[in-house]
């Protein structure tokens, strides 16, 4: 059900191993995290980083340092909050700012810029 297609289905999923505290599921929580990377599934990635750091599964230490990059700050968040839980020093977040400044390609400033301003230069 990690993997069902229905978004509410696969959260529940991930939420009723968490209730049920069945922690063998911890590879197969990693590999629903990682096949689950469109925006639709963020609540399932969200569950799976709070069941992963309920159950201090350093198993998962990778992924959730590379949590500490999601787009979603939620995630971001989690994902600190699961590491410190687990003893983790997490590596620091960048601001909101920052973090998105870090995909912007400032070549295309002239095209992001409304044409009308651009005359007036």
């Amino acid at each position: 059900m990690l993997l069902d297609p229905d978004v509410t289905v696969a959260a529940a999923a991930v939420e009723a191993i968490g209730k049920q505290k069945y922690r063998a599921a911890v590879p197969r929580l990693i590999d629903a995290y990682y096949t689950r990377e469109t925006r639709e599934f963020i609540d399932v990635q969200l569950e799976v980083v709070r069941v992963l750091g309920e159950f201090r599964a350093l198993e998962a230490d990778t992924l959730l340092v590379q949590a500490t990059e999601h787009p979603d700050p939620r995630v971001r968040a989690l994902a600190v909050e699961a590491m410190t839980a687990m003893g983790r020093t997490p590596p620091e977040l960048a601001t909101e700012r920052s973090f998105h400044e870090m995909d912007f390609d400032r070549t295309r400033k002239k095209v992001l810029v409304p044409r009308w301003a651009r005359a007036a230069r």
